[in-house]
């Protein structure tokens, strides 16, 4: 169970918008645990879930379904982004052509975010860093390589 502590400083990062994206798959976990004899979904079957399998497992490991539930969860944020970089592109430029300089800056970003910033905050693996930066970037690939 959280610390009261631990509610305050997640209800403070509740809007950042980091926290909120990083934190949504979370939210959505659309699988049912049962906790103490009750069905609970989203966010709470979601932790139940991690706790089970870092108990088995250690810290900073997620299994294979949950694993694979992430990285889904990063292939469809891929998409909104690819579908955002669009829009913006054409909306302020009329053209595709800033794209390719959109794309390379978030993989800047994703790169910072898988093997520096999210080590640090979240305890997370390299082997975890290194599928979860192919499953953003590989898809904003296949769109430049496609698209241009």
């Amino acid at each position: 169970m959280a610390t009261k502590r631990a509610k305050r400083k997640e209800a403070r990062h509740w809007f950042a918008p980091y926290h909120f994206v990083v934190t949504f798959p979370e939210r959505v976990y659309p699988f049912a645990t049962v906790i103490e004899g009750q069905k609970v979904r989203w966010r709470r079957s979601y932790d139940e879930r991690l706790t089970e399998i870092q108990k088995q497992l250690g810290v900073g490991r997620y299994g294979l379904k949950l694993g694979a539930y992430r990285e889904i969860m990063h292939i469809l944020g891929a998409g909104v982004l690819i579908v955002l970089a669009t829009t913006i592109s054409q909306y302020f430029w009329g053209s595709d052509a800033a794209i390719p300089i959109m794309f390379v800056v978030a993989m800047l970003v994703i790169t910072y975010q898988e093997f520096v910033l999210q080590p640090r905050t979240y305890k997370q693996h390299l082997s975890k860093g290194i599928v979860d930066w192919f499953s953003w970037n590989l898809p904003l690939a296949i769109y430049i390589l496609l698209h241009f």
